[in-house]
């Protein structure tokens, strides 16, 4: 907005000095063409500049992905595990079990009290796992922010990441 009222104000000073002039369109329009083109050179720069830190902040990004890598990749599978292994238990492990309990003719109300003792066991100790690995994933995302601060703070300039809210 201020830019164009300097040009405004600049055209008006340049037709007032030079009424009668039949250049005057033309220099005008140098005038507002030479203006135009140090102010987009200038825009240029800074959305360069801005580019620039950009693609460096991703760089380092991608480092510190590829330096927790195997601790992502072994968080991610321990999940995936308890989850396959919770599914399991419930799809054929409960099945073969109270399958066996029938075939083995035990009491009803004995395999009742037990199979229940062994669903909530058994869920505790699924959860207690999924506890462990969650803390883990907790645990590696504030380091990888810690680190991400450390790495941007000192390695790219005009930046400066603050503590972040979880």
């Amino acid at each position: 907005m201020f830019y164009n009222m300097a040009i405004e104000y600049l055209v008006n000073e340049i037709k007032k000095k030079n009424l009668g002039n039949e250049n005057t369109d033309i220099q005008i329009d140098e005038v507002m063409v030479s203006n135009f083109e140090k102010e987009l050179s200038k825009d240029f720069k800074i959305e360069q500049e801005k580019l620039a830190i950009l693609t460096k902040y991703e760089e380092e990004n991608l480092k510190i992905l590829k330096e927790y890598k195997e601790e992502i990749k072994f968080l991610y599978s321990s999940q995936e595990e308890i989850r396959k292994e919770r599914a399991n238990f419930f799809a054929n492990t409960l099945k073969e079990i109270i399958a066996t309990l029938k075939n083995e003719e035990v009491d009803s109300k004995i395999a009742s009290i037990w199979l229940n003792s062994l669903v909530e066991s058994y869920t505790k100790s699924l959860d207690l796992s999924e506890k462990f690995a969650q803390e883990g994933i907790m645990d590696l995302i504030e380091n990888l922010r810690k680190k991400r601060k450390e790495v941007v703070n000192s390695k790219i300039p005009n930046v400066n990441l603050k503590d972040e809210k979880k």
